[in-house]
């Protein structure tokens, strides 16, 4: 959701713009990013398991497998924290994502806190789906999560397996409002895809402070014997953060 000047350039966000990108062309996470997998609910997390990178002459990207059994999971996600008081807003872009087929999986893109209590979630269960939800994460006391089902899917339709037709430059952005006085501030998620919005939702009055981090996360639900290891991919990763 853009502003359009006279000129047709949008007005940006905020007066501040910084960006963390991360390209894997030597073939290592930058410092500020982590892989992590788990294998089961009831186990512990191993930081730093499950990543393999491809690298020149082919095209470039970072590969995070998650275990075969259920309940386990792929994370790629962010080390730095942002407080979202201090930002107009938060973009989170996963460019050439892709994954190993598109069911037996769940699939969150996140700007969140670790424990997944404050914050947006962009979430679809069986990734070959007709749409997701945007899942605002808050205490039970303030009333629980609010899921609002959104008409855009993380995959295509109907190309079930087919992970190569299926690479998107996905994107997540929260939109805190902090720009403006107290009175006219209201938050939005969109989701976009190549810069064109394929869904947004208003989430004012909803949004729960806290410590964020930006988290991809692939979990296998019941994935069959028959069926190859689940994964995400990506070619790049990026953060990009406005302030005033």
């Amino acid at each position: 959701m853009h502003i359009v000047g006279p000129d047709g350039k949008p007005f940006p966000y905020g007066k501040i713009h910084r960006s963390l990108v991360a390209d894997f062309n030597d073939g290592a996470l930058p410092s500020w990013l982590e892989v992590a997998t788990k294998l089961a609910a009831d186990a512990s997390e191993v930081v730093g398991s499950g990543a393999s990178f491809s690298a020149f002459p082919a095209v470039p990207s970072l590969t995070v497998t998650s275990p075969r059994t259920t309940n386990s999971y792929a994370d790629l996600r962010t080390k730095l924290k942002f407080n979202p008081l201090n930002y107009t807003a938060i973009k989170f872009t996963l460019e050439g994502l892709r994954f190993a087929g598109n069911t037996w999986q769940q699939v969150s893109i996140g700007i969140k806190n670790p424990e997944s209590t404050a914050g947006i979630t962009l979430l679809q269960t069986n990734t070959s789906g007709a749409s997701a939800l945007i899942k605002t994460y808050r205490s039970s006391g303030n009333g629980g999560n609010v899921d609002k089902p959104v008409k855009m899917s993380i995959h295509t339709i109907g190309l079930a397996g087919d992970e190569g037709q299926n690479s998107k430059n996905l994107s997540v952005l929260l939109l805190t409002g902090k720009q403006y006085p107290l009175a006219q501030q209201r938050q939005f998620v969109l989701l976009m895809n190549d810069d064109q919005v394929g869904a947004y939702e208003e989430i004012t009055g909803l949004l729960t402070p806290g410590d964020y981090i930006c988290s991809a996360r692939l979990t296998t639900l019941g994935l069959p014997a028959e069926q190859s290891e689940r994964f995400i991919r990506v070619s790049k990763l990026k953060v990009d953060l406005w302030s005033n």
